[in-house]
């Protein structure tokens, strides 16, 4: 008999098992014999299969941008381009039906909305800060809406397509058109007379519109043109300008997607300006000198395509001027320019390249870091890039020439050296331009105070002003560990009118800091405003970290944010202005830390939305009624219809997150939606 007779039964007893159990077999080709381990004790390695099937869905699809963290926040987060982004598992099931719909969305709406992938197996801190729960969760941007429906092809598509902020275009009667000379001469111009070209749909019934209107839309979104709609036969026509109404080009519209009519528009878009050497120079010549003069007069950049005359022709870059407006852009060729300022000097070695030059003399480069499987550069990248950098003035290129003077200026410079070819670096550039921004903020740095100047700027402040003062000692440990996160809170309370931060240092000021009755380092003080000259609180928190002293900061401002009733809620209700409520419990902790956000969030939409807040301990039915559960809930009303006995429902609209940026974005881009519409309400009427 074989002793081993036990063992090879057991091994094709479990074969057998395995191979007539489809969610077994299917566990074995992902993962092997570790996929049949209960325990789930594996070693971290996956089977070919899921490499192969599972392992980055999206990764081979050229249309599907796959963003990691560092792309998603350089092209989602800090842009306005209309992003719809499917964050994924490859472990999940129901992410891997979605994914023939998803491909199919790509293609039918590219070029008229950015279609992305992020995949959270990978990016998990990325989908944890975007509030992903589950797989797949679709988000358009920006506004950060879920989607919630079917998933699907037509659901999908006109849930995106309804966000965008372009609609159908204007609205145009054809007595409009014929006074369109005349409406651009009248002291209130209309939006719809600007100096871009423009391109007139027109039909000779509602049905043949209502087929239509699916691609004016996306028409609208890939050129943000106004694409007005008339009342004649079935026509397409390009203007080249508002004001030029003759001359029209006639583009074939009939049973041709709206991906072919672009390409015939393009064509006839003007590419960028030709300027020669002599205008280079004296442009560049005013962009250097353009620093020293004021904010409102300096010019923030200048975006320059650098070009030979083998270049290939891509339509694709006519669009750049209005995307990146209102900074200037122009075209040059390398073999026009002289040298000392030439394509050698920039270090410019492939064509087309892009430079943003700087106020100052500075500049920075375009590097084609993302989507390189598009295969060819992407206006709205460019675009992108133009408005970041022109955002940071003091982050600059050097070059060789320069590179000594850096070295012998006697100041301080932190400097990135960097290959293009190289992936980490490029991932590293658009976190060290924001770090450069984040260093260049207008700030007052903590102020050192000594025993002269403690009377006449603290005791003797004026009325409407509040001093923090860290009174501490160089040589006690625990202030050295607490310095960087005090530096760190007074730069993020300098934009705060009236507040100054300062220290004291005992171990100069020993008797002085006796006389204030100081016992212990480090310790925090605030100095009220409207008190009397030492009367002030103590930091008594454990916790010393920058958020920690921003918080008992604000307990001590004066609030932005009204705080509301059953009475003052119900007239936020009918008003017709725009209002953020922050549904909040007093015992709860994450709504003491998200306050000083919302007092932020308060200053920063002044004049455009009001804020306010609910406790809801105090009015648990008003909170009921609204639908809150959870706190903190943060519910955007947006006013009221401006008729009799008109009423918001309480259930406001949901914000799915607490981060400032992204809610200021959303209620921006609202905002901006709701003044299209109310501009398409009151359009000119013509005689007829």
């Amino acid at each position: 008999e074989d002793p081993d007779a036990d063992k090879k039964f057991i091994r094709i007893n479990r074969a057998y098992e395995v191979l007539k159990d489809e969610e077994l077999r299917k566990k074995y080709d992902q993962f092997g014999e570790e996929g049949l381990d209960d325990s789930h004790s594996g070693k971290g390695y996956h089977s070919w299969t899921y490499y192969r099937d599972n392992f980055g869905i999206y990764d081979d699809d050229p249309e599907i941008i796959t963003l990691s963290r560092t792309d998603f926040d350089a092209s989602v987060s800090g842009s306005d381009t209309p992003w719809f982004i499917n964050f994924y598992h490859p472990m999940c099931s129901h992410c891997h039906t979605l994914a023939p719909d998803w491909r199919w969305l790509s293609i039918e709406l590219q070029g008229v909305v950015r279609i992305g992938a992020v995949n959270c197996d990978d990016e998990y801190l990325l989908c944890s800060q975007q509030g992903v729960r589950g797989y797949p969760s679709l988000i358009a941007y920006p506004g950060k809406e879920k989607f919630y429906l079917e998933k699907t092809r037509e659901l999908l598509a006109s849930f995106i397509l309804d966000r965008l902020p372009t609609g159908h275009g204007i609205p145009v009667t054809t007595g409009m058109l014929y006074n369109m000379r005349r409406l651009h001469s009248a002291p209130d111009k209309h939006v719809l007379l600007s100096n871009k070209p423009w391109l007139l749909a027109s039909f000779s019934s509602n049905k043949l519109f209502d087929d239509f209107k699916m691609t004016l839309t996306k028409l609208a979104a890939i050129f943000s043109l106004n694409i007005s709609l008339g009342d004649e036969d079935v026509l397409l026509q390009y203007y080249p300008s508002a004001l030029v109404l003759g001359s029209a080009t006639a583009i074939l519209a009939d049973d041709r997607s709206a991906q072919d009519i672009a390409k015939d528009v393009l064509a006839l878009l003007p590419p960028l300006p030709l300027i020669d050497n002599d205008e280079f120079t004296k442009l560049h010549s005013e962009i250097v000198s353009s620093s020293s003069g004021t904010e409102g007069s300096r010019q923030p950049g200048w975006l320059v395509q650098f070009s030979s005359e083998n270049d290939d022709v891509d339509d694709e870059l006519r669009k750049l001027a209005g995307l990146a407006a209102p900074l200037p852009c122009h075209r040059v060729l390398c073999s026009s320019l002289s040298p000392g300022l030439d394509c050698d000097s920039l270090s410019i070695t492939k064509t087309p390249a892009f430079v943003l030059f700087k106020p100052g003399g500075g500049y920075e480069m375009h590097h084609v870091i993302l989507y390189p499987h598009y295969g060819r550069l992407m206006a709205q990248d460019i675009a992108n890039f133009a408005r970041e950098a022109a955002g940071a003035p003091h982050f600059c290129t050097l070059t060789p020439k320069e590179f000594p003077s850096v070295l012998s200026a006697g100041s301080i410079w932190f400097i990135d050296f960097y290959a293009p070819w190289c992936p980490p670096c490029m991932r590293l550039l658009p976190q060290f331009r924001k770090a450069s921004v984040l260093m260049q903020l207008e700030h007052r740095p903590v102020q050192p105070v000594h025993f002269a100047s403690f009377k006449s700027s603290v005791l003797e402040r004026r009325s409407n002003e509040i001093w923090v003062v860290d009174f501490f000692a160089n040589w006690c440990g625990p202030c050295i560990a607490m310095a960087p996160e005090y530096r760190r809170f007074s730069r993020i309370v300098s934009s705060i009118e009236d507040v100054f931060v300062a220290s004291v240092d005992c171990a100069d000021y020993g008797s002085f800091c006796s006389e204030q009755g100081v016992r212990s380092y480090p310790t925090v003080r605030i100095y009220r405003p409207n008190a009397r000259p030492n009367d002030f609180s103590t930091y008594n928190d454990y916790a010393r970290d920058a958020a920690s002293f921003k918080r008992w900061l604000y307990s001590h401002l004066p609030s932005s944010v009204t705080a509301l009733n059953d009475r003052t809620f119900e007239q936020i209700l009918r008003s017709s202005e725009p209002w953020l409520v922050d549904f909040f419990a007093p015992w709860c902790g994450h709504c003491h830390v998200f306050a000083p956000e919302f007092e932020d969030m308060a200053r920063r939409l002044e004049g455009k939305v009001k804020l306010g807040k609910v406790d809801c301990q105090a009015f648990q039915w008003l909170c009921q009624g609204a639908g809150v559960g959870a706190y903190p809930t943060v519910m955007f009303y947006k006013g009221a219809l401006k008729t009799q006995n008109a009423r918001q429902n309480p259930r406001g609209e949901l914000l799915n997150t607490l981060d400032p940026d992204a809610i200021v974005s959303h209620l921006t881009w609202r905002l901006q939606q709701e003044e299209e519409v109310a501009s398409r309400k009151t359009l000119p009427k013509d005689e007829l």
